[in-house]
């Protein structure tokens, strides 16, 4: 068995006593200071650098874990084999720190040179990354570090059994890689091509596409062909999967199963990019502003995109076989985001965990957690109006909320004392017959009402694709007595009509005995109202 003792972190503080507090605060628990974002709970214990300076020392053996930065101050997490987390912050610069991730440290061995005001040490059998999720909140995930060193050094240490001798094993497992980026890129690089309907030529896609010819060509750049420049037939290139699935290459199909008249391509999980209608060009939006119908999937483009490898490793076992462990391992250490402004603002309010297995890389992690946090507060307010006009269902409106206790004629709008945001409404009562009444409104600045308004918008945009859709499919009908093939381009499916004049229709009731004959002129040369060729159908939108 091997003892791991503990001692004070400054050598002025004496084995058997307990270190001061000058300032209320600093102490660890409820302190009665509301200063910490509304919270009077302090998760650590601060060392003021008035009676504590110099070098910082261990408090416990361990392993340097991790030495980083949150915010503007500099901290050492340390893990010692009996489950305790140690953290070292707020007392020291990166400049001040003597120590290296990796580095083993016993009690008394010197981390830092203290520069700041104070040092906090806090204590935890969760992981930091984990506990810093819990800050200021009075759950037990923080120990009160006083009582576990002073416990610590009363009882002479803790006792942890001595490691067990190694040997090597190989293991295998699957690895996924990811080459989302790059397909991204390619996708992308078609954005502003113009939409031309039942346009796409593979050795010059820039000249135009439509909805089906864009997959296609990205498709074909990956070595995939799908054969069909029609949505319908696509279908039977992909297996239809939940939307929870969609990632990277899968495809978004508008209209059910077999009569699809649409399909655009899924960047990620949240965005789309396709060529829409006539008029426009290439573009992406968040698929949640105009839903599919349903989801697919390619497998062999999904294979390409996320291939999997087999890699061989070494891992250690104990020899007598008595136990074994699996330790988990990360791409990057985990790491806390947060919204400053939304702290300062309204207090520290601590969110979830936020795992998502697509990310490799620590900035591409933060980037989608950053878009995962709610800075503002969920708003609901209720207006009633001098007059009684209808409101526009889902109009946003600025609205600025003053200082707690000040009037909204004595706020300064351009200061962090009021909080400006927009709003949407999100219901109204009207009383037309009542001038008197002013129509109540609520509005909010929830997300889901949001993209209730967005949804509308959506829909309304959607029923526009269609019947766009169904004005490209209705034939063109030109009246006159010439052949106009002869002088413009005709559509597939055009329709000549070879209207009468008014004597002819007079000459027409005279020869039928006064009976009326009305319609195309069959008898006249030309195609005499017959439908040219319609043995190709339309390209679907």
């Amino acid at each position: 068995m091997a003892n791991l003792g503990w001692g004070w972190p400054f050598p002025n503080i004496p084995a058997n006593g307990r270190p001061r507090v000058t300032v209320n605060g600093q102490q660890y628990g409820h302190t009665g200071w509301f200063g910490r974002g509304g919270q009077d709970y302090h998760d650590g214990f601060d060392f003021g650098a008035g009676l504590y300076n110099g070098n910082v020392l261990a408090v416990h053996p361990g392993t340097v874990y991790q030495i980083g930065s949150y915010t503007y101050w500099w901290f050492i997490w340390i893990k010692s084999p009996d489950g305790y987390n140690i953290v070292y912050q707020e007392g020291f610069r990166r400049s001040d720190i003597y120590v290296n991730v990796g580095q083993q440290v016993n009690v008394g061995t010197p981390l830092a040179r203290v520069t700041q005001d104070h040092t906090h040490i806090g204590i935890s059998n969760k992981p930091i990354a984990v506990a810093y999720q819990h800050a200021f909140m009075d759950d037990g995930t923080w120990l009160n570090p006083v009582d576990v060193i002073a416990n610590g050094i009363a009882s002479g240490g803790t006792n942890v059994p001595d490691p067990p001798k190694q040997q090597q094993q190989v293991q295998t497992k699957v690895i996924i890689e990811d080459n989302s980026a790059k397909f991204i890129a390619d996708a992308k690089k078609y954005l502003g091509v113009p939409y031309v309907w039942g346009g796409h030529n593979e050795a010059n896609p820039w000249a135009g596409m439509d909805c089906a010819g864009y997959v296609n060509q990205v498709y074909h750049d990956w070595g995939i062909e799908l054969g069909t420049a029609y949505t319908p037939s696509q279908e039977a290139h992909f297996h239809e999967i939940p939307y929870s699935e969609v990632t990277t290459g899968d495809v978004a199909f508008f209209g059910p199963h077999g009569h699809t008249y649409h399909i655009e391509l899924m960047l990620d999980h949240n965005t789309a990019i396709y060529e829409p209608q006539p008029g426009m060009s290439c573009m992406m939006q968040p698929i949640s502003q105009h839903p599919g119908t349903w989801y697919g999937r390619n497998d062999e483009m999904h294979g390409k995109i996320f291939p999997t490898k087999t890699v061989t490793t070494n891992v250690s076992t104990s020899n007598d076989n008595s136990s074994s462990s699996n330790q988990e391992s990360y791409y990057f250490q985990p790491f806390i985001v947060q919204d400053d402004h939304s702290i300062d603002m309204w207090g520290l309010h601590p969110g979830d965990d936020v795992q998502d297995d697509r990310f490799k890389d620590p900035e591409s992690m933060k980037k989608y957690a950053l878009t995962q946090l709610v800075p503002d507060p969920v708003i609901s307010i209720e207006v009633i109006t001098e007059t009684n006009l209808t409101p526009v269902p889902g109009e946003e409106v600025y609205l600025t909320i003053p200082e707690r206790g000040t009037l909204i004629e004595q706020s300064d709008s351009t200061t962090q004392s009021a909080y400006n945001t927009t709003v949407t409404v999100v219901g109204f009562t009207v009383y037309p017959f009542d001038p008197s009444q002013g129509t109540d409104i609520t509005y909010e600045n929830l997300q889901a009402s949001i993209l209730h308004a967005r949804t509308y918008s959506a829909d309304l945009k959607r029923m526009e694709q269609l019947a766009n859709a169904m004005l490209d499919r209705m034939p063109q009908i030109i009246y006159t007595k010439e052949d106009p093939s002869a002088t413009q381009t005709m559509k597939k499916g055009a329709l000549w009509a070879n209207p009468y004049t008014i004597d002819q229709m007079k000459e027409g009731e005279t020869k039928n005995d006064g009976k009326h004959n009305s319609g195309t002129d069959s008898g006249k040369s030309g195609t005499g109202g017959k439908p040219s060729s319609t043995t190709d159908p339309p390209a679907a939108h």
